[in-house]
């Protein structure tokens, strides 16, 4: 098959926790089946020694190089009037094609005025890069597509689909404001080209994926993500795993929004839940990928997600599409979703933390374990062990969740440009309960050994004999009890189901109490 929307890999080879970093976990350990557990087809460039870089894997080639627009019809201008190695087809790439250059291997910036501490999300040896191009803040490095947004950000400005590579997201910005740009030239598919392989799974021609038709219906945290997909079973196959960010992202319909087409930006093919905002408005959720952000003054807590519904924030006083359907965030991979109108972020980013997520299987993927942990920027890390017994069983089930808006506690984030308060939702967070299987001889340091038959004979005679005693004392104080508890019943009764209920108390301490 040949593919003409071909995916690059992300570039996040290492893994993570909810808390910072750690050694890629092997098959079904906590965390498995995240971005750095599967490698594809490596991001690969040839410096073309003239301003231009092709893209050996998309068949694409950019200039290298930062040219700087203030609109958007200044950078198609300059595009048509672009002679770079000696070449006049350049155009302003699509948000797809733009997005085809991110490398999230990149960290981003934790103030508004030094990178000291941050990598960019670009591939910095083929393309020059530089912080803070486009604005005053360090940040503001957001790179022009020819993508616009099909309704209004902020309620009133129209926009377009940019790439920070600075920070590691897309959002809807203003049509008119300083730009990075990298023109192109070449051809890569605009929209997928979907088949319904059976009722449950949905094939896209363009990339080579089959993906989930429906989605897990519920909100679930990014370790419950992972672990939906890890057990999915569908349409005879079982080798789901929660989409990476190029994955997710490539499904998305720009032509589509929930205020232009009343619907989620996904081809209609797809089945989406719906819900009530925080607006009070019907919407469309937030997906998980399994990319790990690495945003914040923690690093590797926050995940990746891509909103196919509006990009809410809190912003003057009321909710608004703050970056658009179709932008790519990040969520804290777990904790508890405060009150939305405590968001300290620019725009206010609504946090949910419970996505909704659609699984993915095929590919050019390789699975990989082992890998030590990321240990930049004083990361906290942590090392497996290759398991050398059979992993824990996890069962995942759901409840509603425990959600206080008077007593929640934001999360906070000195980046600039991302959302730092969490949104009540009303999906239901998931209850991740493990079991290890257990070795009945664990302790025996002799099973089955001949020479110690007759001793474990006398040793059976003699714990019947200690059983049959135990038993005789056990009916003789049965009985005593229930003379005795005829006598309290004469005499006192009221108070038996006290005594129930204070036994009970003792057993199982506040089971009655919320």
């Amino acid at each position: 098959m040949v593919l003409t929307r071909p995916l690059t890999d992300t570039g996040q080879t290492l893994c993570y926790d909810k808390l910072g970093s750690l050694t890629c976990p092997w098959s079904l350990q906590d965390y498995w089946g995240q971005d750095g557990n599967y490698l594809s087809t490596e991001m690969s460039y040839t410096d073309n020694g003239d301003g231009t870089v092709t893209d050996l894997v998309t068949g694409l080639t950019w200039t290298s190089t930062i040219q700087t627009v203030d609109s958007l019809s200044e950078g198609l201008s300059a595009a048509s009037s672009l002679t770079t190695a000696g070449q006049n087809d350049w155009r302003v790439p699509t948000i797809y094609e733009l997005y085809t250059l991110i490398n999230f291997y990149g960290v981003t910036p934790q103030g508004m005025t030094s990178s000291a501490r941050a990598e960019p999300y670009l591939s910095t040896d083929y393309f020059e890069f530089e912080y803070g191009i486009s604005g005053t803040r360090v940040i503001d490095t957001q790179f022009l597509s020819s993508t616009e947004y099909v309704y209004k950000v902020m309620n009133r400005n129209d926009a377009l689909f940019g790439v920070n590579f600075a920070d590691g997201r897309i959002k809807g910005y203003p049509i008119s404001k300083t730009y990075g740009v990298f023109f192109v030239r070449g051809d890569y598919g605009s929209t997928g080209e979907y088949t319904v392989v059976n009722n449950d799974i949905i094939e896209d021609s363009t990339t080579g994926l089959q993906w989930q038709k429906g989605d897990s219906g519920e909100g679930l945290d990014w370790p419950s993500a992972l672990k939906y997909c890890n057990n999915l079973e569908l349409g005879g196959f079982s080798d789901f795993r929660l989409p990476n960010a190029k994955e997710l992202q490539s499904i998305v319909d720009y032509t589509r929004s929930p205020d232009t087409t009343s619907s989620p930006a996904i081809d209609p093919l797809f089945d989406a839940t719906s819900f009530t905002n925080e607006a009070g408005d019907l919407d469309w959720y937030y997906y998980w990928t399994s990319t790990t952000h690495l945003d914040g003054n923690e690093l590797g807590t926050w995940a990746v997600y891509v909103a196919f519904g509006r990009a809410l924030g809190w912003f003057q006083n009321q909710f608004m599409d703050v970056h658009g359907a179709g932008c790519q965030r990040s969520d804290p991979k777990t904790g508890i979703t405060p009150d939305p109108t405590d968001s300290i972020a620019p725009q206010g980013d609504i946090v949910r933390i419970y996505n909704m997520v659609r699984c993915v299987r095929g590919g050019d993927v390789e699975v990989t374990s082992g890998t030590d942990p990321d240990t930049r920027f004083g990361m906290s890390y942590t090392y497996l062990e290759e398991p050398t017994t059979s992993p824990p069983v996890t069962t995942l089930t759901t409840s509603p969740p425990f959600i206080s808006s008077t007593t929640a506690t934001p999360v906070s984030t000195n980046s600039p440009d991302i959302s730092t308060t969490l949104a009540p939702t009303s999906a239901s967070p998931p209850i991740i309960s493990t079991s290890t299987p257990t070795n009945s001889h664990t302790d025996c340091t002799d099973c089955g050994s001949s020479s110690n038959s007759s001793s474990n004979n006398s040793n059976d005679v003699a714990l019947i004999a200690v059983v049959s005693v135990v038993a005789v004392l056990c009916v003789g104080a049965g009985i005593m009890c229930f003379f005795r508890k005829m006598k309290l019943s004469h005499t006192q009764p009221s108070s038996s189901k006290t005594i129930a209920t204070t036994e009970d108390e003792k057993l199982h301490p506040g089971a009655n109490k919320l």
